[in-house]
């Protein structure tokens, strides 16, 4: 009699509150429901008292809300939201935490719940996953249109423009072969004309090649990453330390270009705002997932400049990670350089070489 009194003397308490307030017995059987329970449930005191919140969940696992109690009744607080249904049926949200109530001796005497109606705000969040993937796709397909592209421009460069170069560099070399011997000034501004039109040629192929590297397709992420690295060393005079998986690893086509195009951006922005002299290159596999890390020892990197909306090349490593389910960290400090981390989950092998 006395355990009942204080229950009930802790639920007046609570009557005055506008959420949702429950009071159940040690067998779970419900004594007390306050108007904001009837507000938000629809039913009234008379119809719930004696009986149980399972009314309430009935899309709940029997066993699970069983499970609750029992945690409930040796101390352990129930926190989080979950689906219930008001007296129509209809579904709604709520966010609820239930405590174990005790007498004045410290003896469980029963439980304690408040419930807050949080409907609208689940549908909102829905709301804007929804949104989120939408954009997510929206940046998977237009990622896919921009490496189209980038095929179609690399082909022309490589087809067009640089048979245009070869076969002005015969048209020339033939003039050259034409000419007296005596006339040495124009034979010198030919050779001048041929030279340029040889580093032409060479730039046309390294444009090509970095629009789409021919190598990610034959031998795979590991060579393509090497090979970039190599060409950018030979042409910056920055110090590259790379630290990559064997090369029998493969990976999905899109992966992989994927993250070959996260260390193009990376080490574009290495290259034209750090002021580095070294840079490390370093990727492994653990565990089903790909990190990919990229450091270097530059002026690094503040933390406004990464927040800054005109940070289009961080924007759009998140873009590629983000429709693989990965993160992008980026970190630095003044002086001490920047690291760029990528993390990528659950990957799918194609198998070995």
């Amino acid at each position: 009699k006395e355990n009942e009194e204080l229950l009930q003397f802790q639920a007046d308490i609570l009557s005055n509150i506008r959420d949702s307030v429950i009071v159940t017995d040690k067998e779970g059987q419900i004594i007390h429901w306050n108007p904001g329970a009837t507000e938000l449930y629809g039913y009234t005191a008379d119809e719930m008292i004696g009986q149980t919140p399972v009314v309430l969940y009935p899309d709940q696992n029997p066993e699970k809300l069983a499970a609750d109690l029992r945690n409930i009744m040796q101390g352990k607080d129930l926190m989080g939201s979950r689906q219930a249904r008001n007296k129509d049926g209809s579904a709604l949200w709520v966010a609820a935490k239930t405590t174990l109530a005790r007498d004045v001796s410290g003896n469980p005497i029963g439980c304690i719940g408040i419930s807050r109606n949080i409907t609208q705000r689940k549908r909102v969040e829905e709301n804007l996953r929804k949104s989120h993937d939408k954009l997510r796709r929206l940046a998977t397909r237009i990622e896919d249109l921009r490496e189209a592209e980038r095929i179609r421009v690399a082909r022309e460069i490589h087809d067009d423009l640089g048979q245009a170069l070869l076969t002005l560099n015969a048209d020339i070399s033939w003039v050259k072969k034409k000419l007296p011997a005596n006339q040495v000034v124009v034979q010198e501004k030919l050779d001048a004309i041929l030279s340029s039109i040889g580093s032409a040629v060479a730039s046309v192929r390294r444009i090509s090649r970095n629009l789409r590297p021919p190598m990610l397709e034959s031998l795979g992420l590991v060579a393509s990453i090497e090979w970039f690295v190599n060409d950018l060393e030979s042409h910056t005079g920055i110090g590259f330390t790379l630290s990559l998986p064997p090369d029998t690893l493969r990976l999905d086509d899109k992966l992989a270009i994927t993250l070959f195009r996260i260390v193009q951006e990376a080490l574009a922005n290495v290259v034209r705002h750090a002021g580095a002299t070294w840079a490390e290159v370093k990727l492994e596999e653990k565990g089903g997932q790909i990190r990919l890390v990229i450091q270097d020892n530059g002026k690094g990197i503040t933390k406004a400049q990464i927040e800054a909306p005109d940070s289009l090349g961080l924007m759009g490593m998140r873009e590629r990670v983000y429709s693989w389910g990965g993160e992008v960290h980026v970190e630095g400090q003044l002086g001490e350089g920047t690291t760029v981390s990528v993390i990528i989950p659950d990957i799918e092998f194609k198998g070995a070489a």
